[in-house]
C-alpha cells in the first residue's frame, strides 16, 4: 500500500511538472510587472484634468514597473497624454415602482504618447464599465461599492494602458512574446 501510495505522489509530481511547463511554452505569464520598453525609461504624464487619480495611477505605476515619472517635458523623454472623464453612473434597471434597482459605472479615458526613437501612440480609448446592484437599505454601503469599483476600475484601466504603451514602444515585438 505505501508503495503505491508514493507512486500516486510521483505521479501527481510529474502532471503538475508537465502543466506548469505547457504553461510557460505556451506563452502564459502570471501579472505582474509589464515590461516597458526602453524608450519610455524616462516619461512624463499630462494629464487633464491636471491631478486626476487615474493620471497619478499611471504615474504610480509606470514607477513600479521601471520608469522614471518627470516633473516636466523634456526633449529626451517620453511625453503620455491622458484625457479621463469623469466617471458616470448610468440606470442599468429599475422596478416597477420606478426604484433604481441596478447602475453602471462608465470609465472613459484617452491615451497618447510619443517618445524619442519610436513611432508617436495616436490617441487610443480606453473604457471600462461595471454593473452593481443597489442595496436600498443601506446606502453607505452603495457608496463604498462604488468607491471600490472605481478603485478596480482605474487599476485595470492603467494595466490596459500599460500594455499599449509597450506595444506601441517596441514596435509590436511585444504582441510577439
Amino acid at each position: 500500500m505505501r508503495a503505491r501510495w508514493q507512486g500516486g505522489r510521483l505521479g501527481r509530481l510529474v502532471l503538475l511538472v508537465l502543466l506548469a511547463a505547457g504553461l510557460g511554452a505556451c506563452g502564459f505569464r502570471l501579472a505582474g510587472r509589464a515590461p516597458l520598453p526602453p524608450a519610455y525609461a524616462q516619461v512624463y504624464v499630462q494629464s487633464e484634468p491636471v491631478g486626476d487619480e487615474l493620471a497619478l495611477e499611471l504615474a504610480s505605476t509606470l514607477a513600479a514597473n521601471g520608469a522614471r515619472v518627470i516633473p516636466g517635458a523634456r526633449r529626451d523623454a517620453a511625453v503620455v497624454t491622458l484625457r479621463a472623464a469623469p466617471a458616470r453612473r448610468q440606470v442599468v434597471s429599475v422596478d416597477r415602482a420606478g426604484k433604481v434597482q441596478e447602475y453602471a459605472l462608465v470609465l472613459t479615458a484617452t491615451l497618447s504618447a510619443r517618445a524619442p526613437g519610436v513611432a508617436d501612440l495616436p490617441p487610443t480609448r480606453f473604457v471600462r464599465r461595471r454593473d452593481y446592484v443597489v442595496d436600498e437599505v443601506d446606502v453607505l454601503a452603495n457608496e463604498a461599492r462604488e468607491d471600490e469599483l472605481l478603485v478596480a476600475m482605474r487599476q485595470d484601466m492603467v494595466r490596459a494602458m500599460l500594455r499599449r504603451l509597450a506595444v506601441a514602444g517596441d514596435g509590436g515585438a511585444a504582441l510577439a512574446r
